[in-house]
């Protein structure tokens, strides 16, 4: 039988108070051998208040990794992008796909990750929620007791407006993979879907058009 495999982490997106923990959940308990953690540490986050206030134009990287603890070798084939919602945390009203603020914010905000420089993918987040699965660029493979190191880089464009200010956004970044003694059999499609969840938490708001230039520290 072939083995199709899903991790994942939970990350919500953006913002001047970037306040993120991470730590890994298992939802299925009988499987707990790949793990996406912070390289900050398990209670730590990608991103925090430290990394100050985000304005158009910012792009911040930060680094997550994956590791194999079974005793097989497995290839990373896809990201998946699902379970997402975005909201204004002030109020916390929900922003949906008709309201104005949805395309500010879909379509001007980027995630792009990455492996020892190489690009395994990047993509709006509009357009990466709209796939759902994204194939890599290039496969990666995790040996069996090895662990991998990865970039994730958020970007702002410089064109984002206010529409998009005092926004959150959620949403699970995981992974599809295959153990690699099984990854190149294809007569048998059946999947059976492994999941480990984990969590971020990042805040958006932007700092209005003529106050770009003032310091970072400080708040509109």
């Amino acid at each position: 039988m072939k083995y199709k495999n899903i991790v994942m982490a939970l990350i919500a997106t953006i913002g001047v108070l970037a306040v993120v923990k991470f730590s890994t959940v298992l939802a299925n308990p009988n499987i707990k051998d790949v793990k996406i953690e912070s390289t900050k540490g398990k209670n730590e986050g990608i991103f925090s208040e430290k990394d100050g206030m985000w304005q158009p134009g910012m792009s911040k990287k930060s680094e997550f990794f994956i590791e194999n603890s079974s005793n097989k070798d497995i290839v990373i084939e896809k990201f998946t992008f699902n379970k997402s919602f975005l909201k204004n945390y002030k109020n916390n009203k929900d922003i949906f796909e008709s309201d104005k603020e949805y395309d500010a914010f879909m379509n001007n905000s980027f995630i792009e990750i990455s492996y020892k420089g190489e690009e395994l993918y990047s993509g709006s987040f509009k357009d990466a929620f709209k796939e759902k699965k994204v194939d890599l660029l290039e496969q990666i493979k995790v040996k069996a007791g090895e662990k991998k190191v990865f970039d994730i880089t958020i970007s702002l464009s410089k064109d984002m407006n206010n529409n998009a200010k005092a926004l959150k956004k959620e949403f699970i970044l995981g992974i599809i993979y295959e153990y690699a003694e099984e990854s190149k059999l294809t007569e048998n499609k059946s999947n059976y879907k492994n999941i480990a969840l984990g969590s971020y938490d990042i805040f958006l708001e932007l700092v209005n058009e003529n106050m770009l230039t003032k310091p970072l520290k400080e708040e509109v």
